[in-house]
């Protein structure tokens, strides 16, 4: 796997993601189940020939599909030497060969939060203790499933409901009373609330950081593989319809709409980025041919904008804000940015903030003005 993950995708390494990883086994799975010929010992040899890394047949399992006759399944597991097994189980706590909307896939989520909730007692906490505990374990501990798979919302109710109930001093034996609506617990802090995460829009969010990663990262492995098979323009991001995509692709693609109606251009050279592209300013009138990219606009030697060109393409308003851009010096490349982020860059904590509305629908500053003294 050496030859096929990225070292920037390993990640137990600072800087490298461990969901990457699972989106690209995920996308292996996929062409495999697909493939009608494959030459599995051949394979396994040369790959272990290349990588140095001869496979484990006491830990391996072969799986075959259920239309597989017997003597066929006979034959490959004593070639291959590996036990037989109707699932692969695991990989980096993901079930990846589970229908998404599987409820094996989530029940053990839930399992898992439900007894960890059992070995801590609430009743010797405070509320403080409590929030601190949901924070830094309940919420984080399905960080990695939430990053690729979508959970249905019984799942994602299930488990807010657990936490909240937790909060409140909720054991086996009694209930307690909630003395402000579940609202306010899962509102910013800004807003009056304690800030908890509503899992459904957290889940919406950490997949939305995957489909980032494919939009700034066009360098890393997954990034490449997602640009050539789901998109028509490499740059442009111009979705391409494929047959039988990836089970998670297609679940990631549902959460683009976070990024991509909030994407732009930042423009350095202009060499990357056409003259009309949907992530940057409109057209106000039709332009020569010569003129193909925003490149065009730019002085190449003084780094400065062509005023009268950018003033005859685009509509008064637009080339007002097109002169006052200001382009970098030093010479770099053009990227996207994330425009609701100060930095550019998309992160989960932002993304969910703007999903859950809180930071353009509540002005904290008229409900609780203590805040901004």
């Amino acid at each position: 796997m050496e030859r096929v993950i990225a070292p920037n995708q390993n990640g137990f390494v600072k800087g490298r993601a461990i969901s990457n990883s699972i989106l690209l086994a995920s996308e292996l799975m996929t062409f495999i189940h697909k493939a009608r010929k494959v030459k599995t010992k051949w394979v396994l040899e040369k790959y272990a020939s290349l990588a140095g890394q001869v496979l484990n047949k006491d830990k391996s399992t072969v799986i075959f599909s259920p239309n597989t006759p017997r003597q066929f399944k006979r034959i490959m597991a004593s070639t291959l030497g590996a036990k037989t097994s109707n699932k692969l189980g695991k990989y980096l706590g993901v079930k990846i060969d589970s229908r998404f909307n599987s409820a094996d896939l989530f029940n053990d989520l839930v399992e898992k939060v439900e007894f960890k909730l059992a070995g801590w007692k609430s009743r010797l906490l405070s509320q403080s203790g409590r929030l601190t505990l949901i924070k830094s374990v309940l919420q984080a501990s399905p960080i990695y499933q939430l990053s690729v798979l979508p959970m249905p919302n019984k799942y994602a109710d299930r488990i807010d409901a657990l936490s909240t109930n937790f909060y409140w001093g909720h054991n086996n034996n009694k209930s307690s009373i909630h003395l402000a609506p579940k609202q306010t617990l899962f509102k910013s802090r800004d807003s009056g609330g304690l800030g908890l995460h509503q899992t459904s829009l957290f889940n919406k969010a950490l997949m939305a950081k995957q489909v980032w990663r494919v939009v700034s990262q066009p360098t890393s492995v997954y990034s490449q593989w997602a640009r050539a098979k789901y998109f028509n323009n490499n740059m442009e991001l111009l979705p391409k319809k494929t047959t039988q995509p990836a089970a998670i692709w297609r679940c990631l693609d549902k959460s683009g709409s976070l990024i991509f109606y909030h994407l732009w251009w930042k423009i350095a050279t202009g060499e990357q980025v056409p003259l009309g592209s949907r992530f940057w300013w409109p057209l106000q009138t039709s332009y020569p041919s010569q003129h193909q990219n925003v490149a065009a606009l730019i002085n190449s030697e003084t780094k400065s904008w062509n005023q009268p060109l950018v003033n005859q393409l685009f509509a008064a308003s637009v080339a007002s804000n097109i002169l006052h851009s200001p382009l970098p010096l030093c010479n770099s490349a053009d990227s996207y940015i994330w425009k609701f982020s100060v930095t550019g860059e998309y992160k989960v904590s932002e993304g969910y903030q703007l999903l859950s509305d809180t930071r353009h629908q509540n002005n904290p500053s008229q409900f609780f003005p203590w805040k901004f003294l």
